[in-house]
């Protein structure tokens, strides 16, 4: 077999070959392409080999004096799944051949190959073995995950048993719900994408496809576990100095961003500066909430202009933002309750879409600032949202979110 250049991913490789010519020089040109090699010139060496040390990738001889390499096979994919195989034989057959490849084998040569066939397929066998090792822990990952929101839920029920004792069971209900809901579909999406990757790692384009639907499903979890993080808690607020008209553009742009789908014009009327006091990421989460449900607003109302504006104002020592949107309003039940929490009038196929925490939150933030938040339908038709946060220091201490 004959050396070729170039470089591949270094990998533990198990040569297996009772012809020491063979073995040996399968071992040494490994090692001048940098791989780390065992060699073995039986059958129950090699198991000793692989009970004891991890392997990337395994070289079997189809005849070796004491069981036959797809016995060995067998014993060693028993042993680690995720261990790839690569059969040689002195005289191979299409029969061998199936049969092999049936039993596990990654890959199939017969011994008059050149050096550069067996590079390439040590070189495919570890990336294969490589993205078994990821979905098995890519599964282990989601296990544990399961068993957390398994937990969460269970925890969440308790809440609940106690909520019906206040008069607040249908709020956590409708809460416990909708988190279980967003959550199983995020799961639902990164467990199926996670097997496709591995059926389709030759495939790049349907490799990249599956690799993007892998990273909405991850995004999905992080939007429902970033609103669960501003979820008003019992604790104090500390502050200080920002600009709020920094914190709208960006709140604007991370909107926009997250729906690519709108096509229309999103209007910034601000002036230079606009200081305000409060914690940054608290507001921006706050704006970035109110101004995707403007949008969200506009995709609905397709026949008409989509617009979303947003404006910001002095207004009695504090400013006010008003957003409002070309969409076909709020209702009179939406305009009285949309800022309690669990209430939601985002249904998808009978499904409630998210948990109904966006205003109830923005509300809350807006309120440890010392400001408001005032709901209400436009003259001239689109629902306006107007935010009033206080250009001064506002005692955090007085108000607990």
């Amino acid at each position: 077999m004959t050396n070729i250049e170039g470089s591949t991913r270094v990998a533990r490789v198990l040569v297996v070959d009772d012809d020491i010519h063979i073995r040996s020089a399968l071992e040494a040109q490994l090692k001048i392409l940098g791989h780390q090699t065992v060699a073995a010139g039986t059958g129950a060496a090699a198991l000793g080999f692989v009970q004891d040390d991890h392997f990337d990738v395994a070289i079997l001889d189809l005849h070796l004096p004491d069981m036959s390499g797809m016995e060995l096979l067998r014993a060693i994919r028993e042993r680690d799944a995720t261990l790839q195989c690569v059969l040689l034989t002195g005289f191979g057959t299409i029969e061998t051949a199936v049969q092999a490849l049936r039993e596990g084998a990654y890959d199939y040569l017969v011994k008059t190959a050149g050096f550069s066939e067996v590079t390439r397929a040590v070189m495919h066998a570890v990336e294969h073995g490589r993205l078994l090792r990821e979905k098995q822990d890519a599964d282990a990952n989601l296990e544990r995950r399961s068993q957390e929101l398994a937990t969460t839920l269970d925890a969440l029920h308790e809440t609940r048993a106690r909520l019906l004792r206040t008069g607040n069971a249908a709020v956590m209900g409708q809460l416990a719900e909708g988190l279980r809901h967003e959550l199983g579909n995020a799961l639902t999406v990164i467990r199926l994408n996670i097997n496709l990757v591995t059926y389709y790692r030759d495939d790049t384009d349907r490799f990249d496809q599956h690799m993007k639907s892998l990273e909405q499903g991850v995004e999905a979890i992080e939007r429902i576990t970033m609103a669960l993080r501003y979820f008003p808690t019992d604790s104090a607020r500390t502050g200080e100095v920002i600009e709020l008209v920094k914190v709208l553009r960006h709140a604007a742009r991370e909107a926009e961003q997250a729906h690519t789908q709108f096509t229309g014009n999103l209007v910034l009327n601000l002036p230079d500066s606009a200081p305000v006091f409060g914690t940054q990421f608290q507001l921006l989460r706050v704006f970035i909430g109110i101004i995707e449900n403007a949008i969200e607003a506009c995709l609905i109302n397709t026949e008409e202009k989509q617009e979303v504006t947003i404006t910001l104002a002095a207004d009695t020592e504090g400013w006010r933002v008003s957003v409002h949107d070309t969409g076909p309003g709020m209702a009179q039940e939406a305009l009285e309750h949309a800022v309690e929490p669990g209430y939601t009038t985002k249904i998808e196929r009978g499904f409630m879409r998210g948990l109904g925490l966006g205003l109830f939150v923005a509300n809350s933030v807006l309120a440890t600032h010392g400001g408001y938040l005032r709901l209400s339908n436009a003259p001239g038709g689109g629902a306006l949202v107007e935010a009033w946060v206080p250009n001064s220091p506002f005692n955090f201490a007085m108000v607990k979110s």
